[in-house]
Order: C-alpha cells, then sequence, then structure tokens
C-alpha cells in the first residue's frame, strides 16, 4: 500500500513542480535559471509520466532508480537557482516538494 501512495504522491509532485517551474521560472527574463528549469520541466513530467504508466517498471529496476534520483537532484538544483527569482516561491516549494517525494519513493523502493 505505501509504494502505491509514494507512487502517486511522487507522479503528482513532479507534475506539480514541471507546472509552475515552466511558470514561474522558465521565461526569458529568469536567465540564467531558465536552461535549469526547462531541464526541471522536462525531467518532472517525464518522470510523471513513467511513475503513471501501467504497468510500471520493475521496482527492483535501476533505471526505475536512476530516474527518480535524477528527478530529485535536478528539482533540487532548480530550487536554488529559481530560489533567486521574485514571484518564484512557489515553484521552489513545488520543486523542493518533489525532491522530497522523490527521496520518499526511493526509500519504499529499497526497503522492498
Amino acid at each position: 500500500m505505501r509504494y502505491l501512495e509514494d507512487r502517486f504522491a511522487c507522479a503528482a509532485s513532479c507534475r506539480t513542480a514541471a507546472t509552475l517551474t515552466a511558470r514561474h521560472c522558465g521565461t526569458p527574463a529568469a536567465e540564467p535559471s531558465v536552461l535549469r528549469a526547462l531541464r526541471c520541466v522536462e525531467v518532472c513530467d517525464s518522470t510523471a509520466r513513467l511513475l503513471g504508466a501501467e504497468p510500471l517498471l520493475d521496482p527492483e529496476d535501476d533505471e526505475l532508480r536512476f530516474r527518480l534520483d535524477w528527478c530529485r537532484t535536478t528539482c533540487l538544483d532548480c530550487a536554488a537557482h529559481c530560489a533567486r527569482l521574485p514571484g518564484a516561491e512557489d515553484a521552489v516549494a513545488a520543486c523542493r516538494a518533489c525532491a522530497a517525494s522523490c527521496a520518499r519513493f526511493l526509500a519504499t523502493l529499497a526497503a522492498r
């Protein structure tokens, strides 16, 4: 049960981070954070799609763990850079929440 909860919470966090990052940090005025923001949007979106796919990759598969860790580190990097932008507080919070969700799901996978 915990596995499914963490899986869908992580997917939802990834979608939220992708949306808010694109809206608040992916604008030309946000240079040089724009490339990091766009990478974050891409990574979060692809991770959300992966987590929402049926069937999900085997939890023992290294690709799933790699993708979750990649999303986690990308979100932390994006949050650090977008934190300097006025009005990007929601995007920064979403990126940090996504990183935490990915970390929780990784911990759940490790405990299986």
